[in-house]
């Protein structure tokens, strides 16, 4: 009798099957690499898609990975640090993605990636990877299919100059996007993005900037409709600012109603250590169904998260 152990193996054709199971729609496979970057500590994550040359690029400037990082979480299909983590190495933000399957996203989207990321603990260091899908897939075994990876010095900025990130090239996309796919992109995400995001200081664990730009101005309009959908979703509004002529202040008042009627009245005020001023007051009144597709439930978590108010001074 011959008795041996024998190894599980798994075809490289898994990968497709992967992707295409838990992913699902390529507006969920986006949304997961841009949920990575917040997962990641990122203040800013920029998306740019040109469909005319079939690419779409993701970069932010979060904490990035170290090569052992890298073959640890990227190249483990299914890690469970995330689940383990629970919240952001930095900031404490509870962490969004999950399952591991934002390898599994890319495969689904393109045919090709390339990924750079630089570790905040080697700002000097990159990592460069790139994965043809479709040779890893005709590979064979899982086992077998690989990335071809070079570690050198660091020669890519990542959002608002950091020198930390990770910058992701999707290319030979696998489906067409149009201006419906980037609404429901918008709408996997838009919550992730405090008001005013880009006035919030650095050290804010909530600032997180979602930076949309395209090569067809119809699919930055729509992304942009979407996003900004829960703050246009107002019962009554009450907007004023101050203006100065010489000694003489006055205040311009207009109060609006959400499709129905608008007063305006000015008023003199003293002057004093205020030279410029702009309010914006918002009052909302959730009900029924939203516009845009944008839950109740959503909307009131987001205001109960972000609202309150905020002073900014701009001349700084």
């Amino acid at each position: 009798m011959k008795k041996y152990d024998l190894p599980f193996t798994v075809a490289s054709a898994l990968l497709r099957e992967l992707g295409e199971r838990l992913v699902g729609q390529p507006h969920i496979a986006l949304a997961e690499l841009i949920k990575n970057a917040y997962d990641a500590d990122a203040s800013k994550v920029e998306i740019r898609v040109e469909p005319d040359k079939d690419r779409i690029e993701i970069s932010d400037n979060g904490y990035g990975m170290t090569p052992e990082e890298f073959k640890r979480f990227w190249m483990t299909i299914g890690s469970t640090h995330k689940a383990d983590q629970m919240a952001s190495r930095n900031l404490g933000r509870k962490v969004t993605g999950s399952k591991g399957v934002g390898r599994l996203s890319v495969q689904f989207l393109a045919r090709k990636i390339e990924l750079t990321t630089v570790s905040e603990h080697d700002p000097d260091t990159e990592l460069y990877a790139f994965v043809d899908w479709d040779e890893a897939v005709e590979s064979g075994l899982l086992t077998e299919a690989k990335a071809a990876i070079k570690e050198r010095p660091r020669a890519v900025n990542f959002p608002d100059g950091k020198k930390h990130g990770t910058k992701i090239v999707l290319s030979n996309l696998n489906q067409e996007w149009d201006s419906e796919d980037f609404k429901s992109l918008a709408r996997q995400i838009w919550w992730l993005q405090p008001p005013f995001a880009e006035r919030l200081p650095e050290d804010d664990p909530s600032r997180f900037e979602i930076v949309f730009s395209a090569s067809d101005p119809e699919l930055e309009a729509a992304f942009s409709t979407v996003t900004t959908a829960a703050l246009n979703l107002w019962h009554a509004r009450l907007r004023g600012k101050l203006v100065s002529e010489g000694t003489n202040c006055k205040v311009d008042l207009i109060l609006e109603f959400n499709g129905g009627k608008r007063f305006r009245i000015q008023y003199p005020v003293r002057g004093g250590l205020l030279h410029r001023l702009k309010f914006d007051i918002r009052v909302f009144h959730f009900f029924h169904r939203q516009p845009h597709g944008i839950p109740v439930g959503d909307a009131r978590e987001y205001l109960n998260k972000f609202g309150g108010v905020g002073i900014y001074d701009s001349g700084f």
